[in-house]
C-alpha cells in the first residue's frame, strides 16, 4: 500500500518552499514550480505551462498521467449531468423513436434545428407533469466529446509525428514550419482544430525517450524467443560510395527480424581467420544453441571455406547462401547465353531509343496506359528481365490502328 499511495500522493514528490505552499520544489529534477497542481502537471508530462519532469520514473509518470485524465473524465461528466426527472428518456431511447411513434403521439414535436441547438418537446399522456423542454446543444456536446478523448489521443498523436521524423531522418526543427501544420490541415480538413504538435524539446525529449524504451521491449521480445524457436543469422554484405566492403549482421526468427550490429571487412579480404573469429564473436552474441544457421549472400572460394569450417566448428549450425542471391546467379549464367544475351542487347537498344526523344515516349506512354519500359532493381541481371516483360506493351504500340494509319 505504501509504494502505490506514494506514487498517487504528489505531496511526497515535491518540497513546499511557502507556508501557503504556492511555490513547490520537485523533488526529482529540482525545479521550482507554482503549486502542487501544476507540479502533478510537471510530473505526469501535461505542458500546460509547466515544463515537463526529465527525471521522474516512468511509473510515477504514469501513475499520474492516468491519474489526471481519470479527474477530467469526472468533470466532464459531472458538467453534462444527469436528467432530473424519470419520465424524460434518455438520448437513445430519443434516436430509437420512430416517425409511426410520433405521428401517434401529437404532443411529441421535433423543433427545427436552427443554430447550434436542437429542442425536443416531450408531453405527458397523464398531463400531470406537463411539457418538458430539452435543450441540447450540439456544438458543445461534440467539443465535450472531444475533450473526453483529446487527453488520451494527445500523447500518441505526437508519438506518431515523433515515429515518422524518427524513421524518415527528418530535422527536428522541421516540425515548426508553417507548411507542417498546411497538411494537417489538408489532411483532417480544419483550420480550427489545434493538434497537439510536439515541439523540438518534445521530438528530443520525453518522445525519444519512450519510442526507445518501446523498441527496446521489442527487441528483446523477440529475442527471448529465439531459444524456442531458433533463428538465422544474415549476413548482408554491400559496398559504400568509397569501396569499403561492409557487412550488416542480421538475425531472423518466426517472430521477427533484429538488426544486431554493422563491421567493416575491407581487411577480411582472403583471410579466412579474421572472417572465423568475427562469426566466433557473433555465434557468443546470439548463443550458438539458438542458432539454425547462417545464411551469406557471398559464393566466393574463400567465404565457401569459412562455412565449412564454420559447420566443423559449430556441428549444429548451417552454413547456406541467400536464395535471392542464387536468383541472381543464375539470371546472370542465362543471360550470358548467345541467344538470350542477343535479345537482352536489342532490348536495351530499344529502351534507349524511346527514352532518348520526348515525343516517342509521350506516344508510348498514351498507348501503354503509362506504364514505364524500365523497372528499377537493387539486382543488375533482375533489372534487366524484368524490364524486358514490359517490352510486350511496345510491340502493341507499334501495332496499334493509330500507328498503322499513321
Amino acid at each position: 500500500m505504501a509504494s502505490d499511495d506514494f506514487c498517487f500522493r504528489v505531496q511526497d514528490h515535491g518540497t513546499a518552499l511557502t507556508e501557503k505552499k504556492n511555490r513547490v520544489r520537485c523533488n526529482h529534477c529540482g525545479k521550482e514550480i507554482s503549486g502542487f497542481s501544476r507540479l502533478k502537471c510537471h510530473l505526469a508530462g501535461f505542458r500546460l505551462n509547466v515544463a515537463s519532469c526529465l527525471q521522474v520514473p516512468p511509473n510515477i509518470r504514469e501513475a499520474f498521467y492516468n491519474q489526471i485524465t481519470e479527474k477530467k473524465r469526472g468533470n466532464l461528466s459531472q458538467e453534462v449531468g444527469e436528467h432530473c426527472s424519470s419520465n424524460i428518456p434518455s438520448r437513445r431511447d430519443m434516436l430509437l423513436l420512430t416517425d409511426s411513434a410520433k405521428s401517434c403521439d401529437p404532443e411529441l414535436t421535433r423543433a427545427s434545428s436552427m443554430g447550434s441547438e436542437k429542442r425536443l418537446k416531450i408531453g405527458s399522456s397523464s398531463g400531470n407533469h406537463g411539457t418538458v423542454s430539452v435543450a441540447l446543444t450540439k456544438a458543445r456536446l461534440d467539443s465535450q466529446s472531444a475533450v473526453s478523448t483529446q487527453v488520451f489521443s494527445d500523447r500518441e498523436f505526437q508519438k506518431k509525428v515523433g515515429r515518422f521524423f524518427y524513421e524518415a531522418g527528418i530535422e527536428l526543427d522541421a516540425v515548426t514550419c508553417p507548411s507542417f501544420r498546411m497538411m494537417l490541415n489538408a489532411h483532417f480538413g480544419s483550420e480550427d482544430i489545434a493538434y497537439p504538435i510536439p515541439s523540438c524539446e518534445d521530438l528530443s525529449g520525453w518522445i525519444l525517450r519512450e519510442l526507445v524504451e518501446e523498441m527496446e521491449l521489442y527487441v528483446r521480445e523477440i529475442k527471448s524467443s529465439w531459444s524456442s524457436t531458433g533463428c538465422s543469422i544474415l549476413l548482408d554484405g554491400w559496398e559504400d560510395l568509397t569501396g569499403r566492403r561492409l557487412v550488416n549482421v542480421l538475425v531472423a526468427c518466426p517472430k521477427g527480424t533484429v538488426y544486431l550490429r554493422s563491421a567493416d571487412i575491407s581487411g577480411f579480404d582472403q583471410e579466412i581467420g579474421c572472417m572465423l573469429g568475427f562469426l566466433d564473436d557473433v555465434l557468443k552474441e546470439v548463443d550458438v544453441q539458438n542458432v539454425v544457421q547462417i545464411i551469406t549472400c557471398s559464393t566466393s572460394s574463400w567465404m565457401k571455406t569459412v562455412g565449412q569450417q564454420v559447420m566443423e566448428k559449430y556441428k549444429t549450425v548451417f552454413w547456406t547462401v541467400c536464395a535471392l542471391h542464387c536468383l541472381e546467379l543464375t539470371l546472370k549464367k542465362m543471360g550470358a547465353i548467345d541467344a538470350v544475351k542477343a535479345t537482352l542487347d536489342k532490348a536495351k537498344s530499344i529502351t534507349r531509343f524511346v527514352h532518348s526523344d520526348a515525343t516517342i515516349l509521350k506516344v508510348l506512354r498514351d498507348h501503354t496506359s503509362a506504364k514505364y519500359l524500365v523497372r528499377p532493381s537493387k539486382f543488375k541481371e533482375v533489372a534487366a528481365d524484368v524490364s524486358f516483360d514490359c517490352l510486350e506493351d511496345l510491340e502493341i504500340c507499334f501495332l496499334s490502328g493509330r500507328e498503322k494509319s499513321g
